[in-house]
């Protein structure tokens, strides 16, 4: 009972005004944005606020029965019986299960969490509650350690904002978002007492609190016959279906890149609700299909964000594919302006053979969300390179480029695909 299962069941509702529903979950707040925790452990959101609806409202508006339970890992599945908290039911008492169940943590070698240091685990509202009450407590400059690399940065940026000194760690042979050289741009734009470190449990060891956001493994319950991906998530079809009767969605479900053949989990909230609303589309019967499934990352950094679609150059040249590259540095202002110029950094990771686009990576102000709402468009229906020269880059006088940054970097990569 995730994000994607707590938006799947207003759908359903949209749809099935009728139906029994039954939630199970493992949180006092179900239906939370990940996105939300960094927020609350530094107070900048309540806790009420982190929820894509209130627990009341799904009571008393949606009608849902919910069970809480300690663990839904333990949430077993055989025999034609599903045992949740100590309770039996027939498999057939639910015509359709959607599961939903989130991730888990990274595991702290034993021989760390006996030296006497602070682990804060960071993927839940309860968590972050715990681990912001220990902040409170804390004096400024205090060094604390960050396991987790992109997913972690959200809350290492935080902490730095706060006057904390924190070591980010990065395993760089996983999780990579963006290529080495927007890397290298990034690295630019973050505070001096946010240092990257790469992962060493013997440099993780000198500091003595640890928050552990990041390299999460998905949380799959205990039911007979689910497909298991090569990442350890429940894998699913592009109709967010598992086996017969079974859906998955969120951060637990594997997807499969069919343009590329790489299968991937996600920790997106954007993608969880994407994913809820087709699982329960195609739980009521409506067969929709999502055209194109493909990670997502997008995590702010103050004023400025750090998005990442698709899959980086080394991702794509593993699985055999010949690529091209374009990356633009522009100012997104109107070049009649005499207005404040906001620098954006694109890059645009293509097919040489099949000119499709394989990952688009921006760190940009927020004036450009808008703009990054259109590469999602552009990428979830396969549009090519040469698509970017057929639809009209918006132009409004003193506000904005007369081409789109985005747009500009699909013609510099259709310039390189003429010297082929």
């Amino acid at each position: 009972g995730d994000l994607a299962g707590v938006y799947a069941i207003h759908w359903i509702r949209k749809i099935d005004p009728s139906s029994q529903i039954t939630l199970i979950c493992d949180t006092d707040f179900p239906g939370y944005l990940r996105s939300l925790l960094p927020g609350i452990v530094v107070d900048e959101i309540k806790p009420s606020f982190s929820v894509i609806f209130p627990k009341s409202f799904l009571e008393y508006v949606e009608r849902v029965e919910i069970k809480k339970v300690k663990n839904l890992a333990n949430t077993i599945a055989k025999n034609g019986k599903l045992i949740v908290a100590g309770e039996e039911y027939d498999l057939e008492y639910w015509d359709k299960i959607l599961i939903s169940t989130g991730v888990k943590a990274l595991k702290v070698p034993r021989k760390l969490a006996d030296k006497n240091r602070e682990i804060y685990p960071l993927e839940k509202v309860e968590e972050a509650l715990r681990l912001a009450e220990r902040i409170q407590e804390l004096d400024k400059h205090e060094k604390i350690g960050i396991i987790g690399g992109f997913q972690g940065l959200d809350i290492a940026y935080k902490l730095a904002c706060a006057n904390f000194d924190i070591e980010l760690f990065f395993d760089y042979k996983h999780g990579q978002v963006l290529d080495e050289d927007m890397f290298k741009i990034l690295k630019k734009i973050i505070p001096s007492n946010l240092v990257f470190k790469e992962m060493d449990w013997s440099k993780v060891a000198n500091n003595r609190i640890l928050v552990i956001r990041g390299y999460t493994r998905p949380l799959v319950p205990g039911i007979e016959g689910l497909p298991i991906g090569k990442v350890g998530g429940i894998m699913v079809d592009n109709y967010m279906k598992a086996t017969k009767n079974v859906f998955a969605a969120g951060t637990v479900a594997e997807c499969l890149d069919e343009k590329t053949g790489i299968s991937f989990t996600h920790l997106s909230d954007s993608l969880s609700i994407l994913q809820g609303v087709v699982s329960a589309l195609n739980i009521e019967g409506f067969n929709y299909r999502i055209k194109r499934l493909f990670p997502l990352y997008e995590i702010p950094l103050g004023e400025r964000i750090v998005f990442s679609a698709g899959f980086t150059s080394d991702n794509i040249v593993k699985v055999g594919r010949r690529i091209v590259s374009a990356r633009h540095h522009f100012y997104t202002s109107d070049t009649t302006s005499h207005g404040d110029k906001d620098e954006i950094f694109v890059k645009i990771i293509a097919d040489r053979v099949t000119r499709d686009i394989h990952g688009v990576q921006v760190i940009c102000k927020k004036e450009y969300i808008p703009g990054l709402q259109q590469i999602l468009v552009f990428i979830a229906n396969n549009l090519l390179i040469d698509d970017a020269i057929l639809f009209p880059s918006l132009y409004i006088p003193l506000m904005n480029r007369i081409i789109d940054p985005f747009k500009a970097t699909c013609w510099g990569i259709w310039r390189k695909l003429l010297k082929i």
